[in-house]
């Protein structure tokens, strides 16, 4: 009697495993997550993921890169407490994002502190540091120039340091521009494009530099370059047309502002506020543009999601 109890049971185990085993396979990841909670695997599966998402969209511009970190944090959260680098990492890119700045600041300065070979660390508390108007040059030049010791071919880090460059020590007021810093400015944002001409953040921000010091024959050919290799972006589409404006050129201003609000139609927003585009303010081509459209907005944000 109990030979015949101890072989039903571990029948029932033997079946039940091979259930689970099945449903595995067979139930979307996200049903078998809900019922059974992530594995180890499924975990540092979305930790990478967040972190491949920060890496095209360093600075959570997207709504799949901010899902994606959000859900990354949340999961860190309910763990207990970040136990990686990237862990840590990805929180502060969280809390940086809800405006908590002090505490991402801490996070990196703590991975600065026990993990210095962990790279991204220097590059992020600069670039939040100076976003904050935090007026710290010395420090920030310092931790730019370690992120660049540490990886000297991410391209990142010298876009980063020429807009540094461009918005902080290039002006002077009423008096120009700093020749010194205007050159280090365009040599990073070359280095930049020669290490990954794949970067649009160093393609548009080299053309906006080059707007900013009137070199708008040059400018526009940066733009255009950066348009061929990205002709669905949006955003060199948009600074296109912002610089035919600012040329007087307006049909060709109209024409690619069309072309960014197709690819990219939250900028809309910023064209509504961008002072390059004040000489086109009543024009009825203009205003059609920049009107409402929340339906093409919305289907924007969830092909994204």
């Amino acid at each position: 009697m109990k030979e015949g109890m101890c072989r039903f049971a571990i029948a029932s185990i033997v079946v039940g495993v091979v259930l689970l085993v099945m449903l595995k396979f067979i139930l979307p990841s996200n049903i078998w997550d809900g019922m059974f909670g992530f594995s180890h695997t499924r975990y540092n599966d979305l930790i990478r993921e967040a972190l491949e998402a920060i890496s095209i969209d360093p600075r959570l511009t997207y709504p799949d890169t901010k899902s994606k970190v959000r859900r990354a944090f949340v999961l860190i959260e309910e763990k207990g407490f970040p136990t990686t680098p990237e862990e840590e990492f990805i929180m502060s890119m969280q809390y940086y994002r809800e405006g908590e700045v002090e505490r991402a600041i801490a996070l990196l300065s703590d991975i600065i502190k026990n993990y210095p070979d962990f790279c991204d660390a220097y590059a992020y508390l600069a670039y939040i540091t100076y976003s904050e108007e935090r007026n710290d040059n010395s420090l920030i030049i310092g931790l730019f120039e370690k992120a660049i010791g540490c990886n000297p071919n991410k391209s990142l880090y010298y876009t980063w340091l020429g807009s540094f460059y461009k918005n902080n020590l290039m002006w002077r007021d009423g008096e120009g521009y700093n020749e010194e810093y205007k050159i280090k400015a365009e040599e990073c944002y070359k280095k930049a494009i020669s290490l990954n001409e794949e970067d649009i953040s160093a393609w548009n921000n080299y053309g906006n530099f080059l707007v900013d010091i009137k070199n708008y024959e040059e400018a526009e050919k940066v733009y255009k370059k950066a348009i061929e290799i990205f002709p669905e972006h949006g955003k060199p589409q948009y600074n296109l047309a912002a610089l035919m404006a600012i040329k007087g050129d307006y049909e060709s201003a109209i024409k690619w502002l069309k072309e960014a609000l197709k690819y990219n139609p939250e900028l809309r927003r910023e064209a509504k506020i961008d002072k390059d585009f004040d000489i086109l303010r009543g024009d009825p081509r203009f205003e059609e543009l920049i009107s409402n459209r929340l339906r093409e907005e919305i289907l924007y944000i969830h092909s994204e999601d």
